[in-house]
């Protein structure tokens, strides 16, 4: 991604309308240590992947989590601002059927 690209994709909150009360601790792109799950589509983000990481603390249950996203869903969202979301829509739809998939706990 270029780094307006990366801009763009900064100015997409993927969490607008979640209620919880969260405050947001980084917001960057990190190239990866570790593989990962995207926390959009659910799909692999592998060891060396540049990345959006996005930080936050969840203020109700004093708990901080950093949620990745892959490269396609960052593309996504880029295109978010000239595709009224339909892209990132079709990501998100992946990572739901992929949720649904799992077997049930208990």
């Amino acid at each position: 991604m270029t780094p307006k690209q990366e801009r763009d994709c900064l100015g997409y909150q993927p969490f607008q309308g979640d209620e919880t009360y969260v405050r947001e601790l980084t917001d960057r792109f990190v190239v990866t240590r570790k593989d990962h799950q995207c926390v959009v589509c659910w799909g692999a983000i592998p060891t060396g992947a540049r990345v959006r990481a996005k930080r936050e603390i969840n203020r109700e249950d004093d708990v901080a989590k950093t949620f990745y996203f892959c490269e396609s869903c960052c593309a996504a969202m880029v295109s978010s601002w000239t595709d009224n979301g339909e892209e990132i829509e079709k990501r998100t739809a992946m990572g739901i059927r992929a949720s649904r998939a799992l077997p049930k706990e208990g």
